[in-house]
């Protein structure tokens, strides 16, 4: 097995290339297939000649292959390398070499496989507040990656204790979830503003009155999770977004609009109910 390293630098990020080293490729006479590992994540990518795709001879030609990366390796490269990123968006800002140690091996004659074995990062207040910013949707990292709806989500949270909900403050646009575990009532939603949309729950059900008007009885909410959309979709799919889950949980779950699941019962559910007062658009 041969190492290499890949610059993170414009032409891996404009161009979506890097090129292999001439060691490497100097007996290949075509295009190859690629498979490319990174944070236990596989990515397919192609290889190719930049020039002439077939080489006729290897004594007298000199081929440079490359490798291109699709939109979903890019996604994942941009969340990773955000310091190259920012300094190519504004060159005002000093670069510093990003780069990835790449372990090159044959899987076939005509399948070729990377696995990066060490990333060479710069991780700063300003790429720790970049990180953040996107993990949030109050940036885009790759708006034909989104526009392809190849990725829905940009991040899914663990269920979290209810007590941490101000440790999440500035999650927007996102669908969630939150359950009372007394009572085994979960709720579906969509919020612009996650803190600000289930501090509303809680707030509803200190009316007694209110409460059981619009929810069929009082809760204690003790967890939730959440699905931050696609900022690029959010605003369109949202809505869309939250029915498609509210509906499917409703497949397993006695819905408090219908009184039950899809199944009619077939599914042992230990008592749990969906509370949403809304299973439908109509």
């Amino acid at each position: 097995m041969k190492t290499f390293i890949i610059y993170v630098n414009r032409t891996l990020i404009k161009h979506k290339a890097f090129t292999l080293p001439k060691e490497i490729t100097k007996k290949w006479t075509g295009s190859k297939k690629g498979i490319f590992e990174i944070n236990e994540k596989v990515y397919y990518i192609s290889v190719s000649g930049k020039h002439a795709d077939n080489i006729l001879d290897l004594n007298t030609t000199y081929q440079a292959f490359q490798g291109s990366i699709n939109e979903e390796l890019l996604y994942e490269l941009k969340k990773i390398f955000c310091h190259t990123v920012m300094t190519l968006e504004d060159p005002s800002i000093e670069a510093e070499p990003e780069y990835l140690e790449v372990e090159f091996s044959y899987i076939s004659s005509e399948v070729v496989r990377f696995r990066v074995i060490r990333q060479k990062t710069v991780m700063n207040a300003y790429t720790r507040y970049f990180n953040k910013l996107a993990e949030r949707n109050e940036i885009a990292l790759s708006t034909k990656h989104d526009r392809d709806l190849k990725h829905l989500v940009n991040y899914s949270s663990p269920w979290i204790h209810i007590s941490e909900l101000s440790n999440h403050t500035g999650v927007k646009k996102c669908i969630y979830m939150w359950v009372d575990m007394d009572k085994k009532y979960i709720y579906v939603g969509k919020a612009d503003d996650l803190v600000k949309r289930i501090m509303q729950h809680q707030d509803s059900c200190m009316e007694y009155d209110k409460c059981i008007a619009k929810y069929g009885d009082t809760f204690n909410i003790t967890h939730f999770r959440y699905d931050i959309v696609a900022p690029i979709i959010a605003n369109d799919m949202l809505e869309a977004l939250e029915m498609h889950s509210i509906r499917t949980i409703a497949q397993l779950l006695p819905n408090r609009s219908t009184g039950k699941n899809e199944l009619n019962g077939i599914i042992n559910h230990s008592g749990w109910m969906q509370i949403n007062n809304k299973y439908s658009y109509h």
